[in-house]
């Protein structure tokens, strides 16, 4: 039965998260499956299965622009997926589940050894009809589960963890202590949104304790040893997910106290309106610096490794490469300046000049020594040295880069390198960014936008014959009124926030 309660949340995650506004009153944790679930949970995951008229209103108008759905409703989407979950059970939806089922279903995750125990809490509208279904699932040979009615839900665990039954009857008849009312989940969970098709929440600290001891066990069985102390610990953390007209919302917190870095999004908000995406982060040098200071303290084979690749090429990675990229990088790709292939770059905002410098130094003696290749030295625009390879690698691929006074570039052709060197602008206000992140967010830490119609387009244009007719039959239907996905993080006090929205048109 476990099993099948997994399928059912899974099968429902699987509907709501392409589905999924956010009106209707706060959703309200402590009168729910959460009031019955013990402190001490390591995790919980709560879907409404009968969410606001808006939010069924706004699935609904989704699903419309999709042709090759087979329910154009989310009650519809709701029914089919629940029906073929139940009858791995031998179970028919509309006759014994249907007429008992509530609008929760969660799943809460106790602490134990060796791995955590899975508790499911389906709310029940009637505890007879309930009853004779699960007793009627109970002769399946997939139903490896024991069961209980406890205040209006139907309490599923495995069978080898049929006391925890006792423990959740015990916490129902004293909810003021239950996981609802502590401080841990209710700091995070209050600030979801209020109207939300689902929620999740997780001890963040304990799952970090838990996954460093994991990974320690398992390394300490190859002999290997690494330093964890650079994994950061997190407090308590949730996410929702709720519809919006115009698409999907996913968002969500977790405690960070201490943590820093973002910054402005200078260089992002520079790449020209038409770019087909963009990916961005701060301090990568410093993230990439911390991983690599961890392997070369616990493993002396990787550390030995290292060090004769450095003493080949003449490149210090920590000081000659990665000393400097502790500001804005910013992966873009923008359309196909020659032939068919995107044009793509690496930008940086350098922290320390002068090691920018020496890099590229080092980098064009290092391919000019030891691969024979040359490169040319061109002008680059506003003052400085670009750095081009002597000839395409392929269409539309000649790599060049280039320091700027503000940036170093490192771009698939020169063209496409000067075209990001004039900063013309227009990214920030184009309608994918707008449509999905709104506006930049100065002290953001991580960022990416997809500007999805665009590079459907493009992938479009390369398809040809028998590849193309699949296409055009069995894809497109269901990727075309797809717009535009954003994703950013950023530090909000002691938190972490992150929001990611996907638009259809």
């Amino acid at each position: 039965m476990r099993r099948a309660i997994a399928v059912v949340v899974l099968g429902l995650l699987a509907v709501l998260l392409p589905a999924c506004g956010n009106s209707g009153g706060k959703t309200n944790e402590a009168t729910r499956a959460a009031g019955m679930v013990p402190k001490d949970a390591l995790g919980y995951v709560s879907l409404s299965i009968n969410p606001s008229d808006a939010q069924k209103s706004d699935i609904d108008g989704i699903l419309a622009k999709f042709p090759k759905a087979s329910q154009k409703t989310f009650d519809g989407l709701k029914d089919q997926g629940l029906t073929r979950a139940v009858k791995k059970l031998g179970l028919d939806y509309t006759t014994d589940v249907k007429p008992w089922l509530g609008p929760e279903l969660s799943l809460a995750f106790l602490p134990n050894t060796p791995e955590p125990i899975t508790v499911g809490l389906i709310k029940s509208d009637d505890d007879t009809k309930a009853k004779a279904a699960l007793d009627k699932a109970s002769k399946s040979p997939n139903f490896d589960a024991v069961y209980r009615i406890v205040n209006g839900y139907v309490v599923v665990v495995p069978k080898k963890n049929a006391a925890t039954l006792d423990v959740i009857s015990r916490q129902a008849q004293n909810s003021s202590t239950s996981l609802s009312e502590q401080a841990k989940f209710t700091s995070v969970v209050n600030q979801l949104s209020g109207d939300r098709l689902a929620m999740a929440w997780a001890d963040g600290h304990a799952l970090v304790q838990l996954a460093k001891a994991g990974i320690a066990q398992q390394l300490s069985k190859g002999k290997v040893h690494l330093n964890l102390s650079s994994i950061p610990d997190v407090g308590s953390a949730a996410l929702d997910v709720h519809a919006v007209s115009s698409g999907a919302v996913l968002s969500g917190l977790v405690e960070t106290p201490g943590t820093t870095g973002g910054g402005d999004f200078k260089l992002t908000n520079d790449l020209p309106g038409d770019t087909l995406g963009a990916l961005t982060m701060f301090n990568l040098g410093g993230t990439f610096d911390s991983v690599l200071s961890g392997i070369l303290q616990g493993s002396p084979e990787a550390s030995k490794a290292i060090a004769t690749a450095q003493q080949a090429t003449g490149l210090d990675i920590r000081k000659d490469i990665l000393s400097w990229m502790r500001g804005e990088a910013v992966i873009a790709v923008g359309p196909p300046t020659t032939g068919t292939t995107p044009d793509f770059a690496l930008q940086i905002n350098p922290t320390d000049r002068a090691a920018a410098q020496g890099a590229i130094t080092k980098i064009t003696s290092l391919l000019e020594q030891r691969l024979g290749i040359k490169l040319d030295q061109r002008p680059a625009p506003g003052g400085g040295t670009m750095y081009v390879f002597p000839a395409a690698i392929r269409q539309g691929i000649q790599p060049a880069m280039a320091l700027l006074s503000d940036r170093f570039i490192l771009a698939s052709s020169p063209d496409y390198l000067t075209a990001l060197a004039k900063g013309s602008g227009g990214f920030d206000s184009s309608s994918a960014f707008k449509d999905t992140l709104g506006s930049s967010k100065s002290g953001s830490q991580f960022q990416m936008v997809l500007q999805l119609s665009s590079i459907r387009n493009y992938v479009e244009g390369l398809l040809t014959g028998a590849n193309k007719t699949r296409y055009e039959q069995d894809v497109k239907p269901w990727i075309d009124h797809l717009s535009a996905a954003g994703l950013r993080v950023y530090k909000d006090g002691k938190y972490t926030r992150f929001e990611s929205k996907a638009t259809v048109n």
